[in-house]
């Protein structure tokens, strides 16, 4: 559903059409593409609060873990690596 939503977006086309629900009519390519919104906005939501698991990037895929690691900067301007 994610990833439906996101293609969607990317290319600004509705999801019944990438789907190819369009032809059934128009309340279904509605209900449909209110349906993956939803779904899409959830799955967003979960991987925001959820911190344990990967954010996604802009291109759909997990970003690498950040190695970031605090240090204190001596007044010379080195530091220890530990």
């Amino acid at each position: 559903m994610l990833a439906l939503d996101m293609l969607a977006k990317r290319y600004g086309q509705r999801p019944s059409e990438i789907a190819g629900v369009s032809a059934l009519g128009d309340w279904i390519s509605y209900q449909f593409d209110i349906f993956i919104c939803q779904r899409g906005l959830k799955a967003e939501m979960d991987l925001l609060q959820d911190e344990s698991k990967p954010a996604l990037t802009s291109t759909g895929f997990a970003a690498p873990p950040s190695a970031v690691k605090a240090v204190k900067i001596k007044p010379d301007g080195t530091w220890d690596s530990e």
